[in-house]
């Protein structure tokens, strides 16, 4: 029988330990990755959970997760095509019937015992970024320690003089700079301006590339769901695409 909505978002939330409020959050591919995580978490070809990207809402972290996702359907040969492009627009009805798959595959498939912490499997630096934001919430209580760290105590504590205390006072009725200050002033300025042209023009160029990767990305999709029997150039492209280097964490 097909679960309703209502009954898949309580299974995921209950099985990953966050508290998801609609299909939808599920388009990041971050839920998914982790389900798989659930069953072949012990395995020798385990899921990438530390660079699953969990909160975000940017599209290209969606396709980090789901290159992951797509990596482990390969290491296990699992013979079911990814609508990448329908799943990452975050659609009910596309997050909804892949997510019923998923269920019925993880019935399937999940193993007897079952003693998984979906949290511990998280990566400290995603639980790091919940307080930050709500897509997903994945656990409350992280938050709240952030508020009360010693850190903070320490820097109340400390006098405010002391942050400027590498810069040098201006004389006492002096109210212009000297010459040789305003020389650093403009060195200074010019740095930062080359410095802004150089990450305006790297983040061109980025975009550039990513843009053509993705129509590539699209067009392989498309035609792999247009026709079912598999093409193992197609597949062999897809692969490329999907690859991360090996300790690779995505920022």
């Amino acid at each position: 029988m097909t679960e309703s909505k209502t009954e898949l978002l309580a299974w995921v939330n209950d099985l990953l330990q966050v508290n998801y409020l609609r299909i939808e959050q599920c388009g990041s591919g971050a839920a998914y990755c982790q389900i798989m995580d659930t069953i072949y978490g012990k395995s020798l070809r385990d899921v990438a959970m530390a660079k699953v990207k969990f909160n975000s809402r940017h599209e290209y972290d969606f396709l980090n997760n789901y290159k992951i996702l797509q990596c482990t359907f390969n290491n296990h040969k699992i013979d079911k095509d990814i609508p990448v492009e329908r799943l990452a627009k975050c659609k009910l009805n596309d997050n909804l019937e892949f997510l019923q798959w998923l269920k019925k595959f993880w019935d399937s498939h999940r193993p007897s015992v079952t003693t998984y912490n979906a949290a511990a499997r998280r990566s400290s630096r995603e639980r790091s970024q919940q307080s930050g934001s709500p897509a997903a919430s994945i656990s409350p209580m992280d938050a709240t320690p952030a508020t009360r760290s010693p850190g903070s105590a320490r820097r109340k504590s400390a006098p405010p003089p002391r942050t400027r205390s590498a810069t040098p006072e201006p004389l006492a009725g002096s109210s212009t700079s000297s010459p040789e200050q305003e020389r650093k002033v403009k060195e200074l300025t010019k740095q930062i301006m080359d410095l802004k042209t150089i990450g305006d023009t790297l983040e061109r160029e980025r975009n550039f590339y990513y843009l053509k990767l993705r129509d590539i990305e699209v067009l392989i999709l498309a035609r792999l769901d247009k026709d079912k029997k598999t093409d193992p150039i197609l597949r062999k492209i897809q692969t490329i695409l999907y690859s991360t280097e090996e300790g690779f964490v995505s920022p």
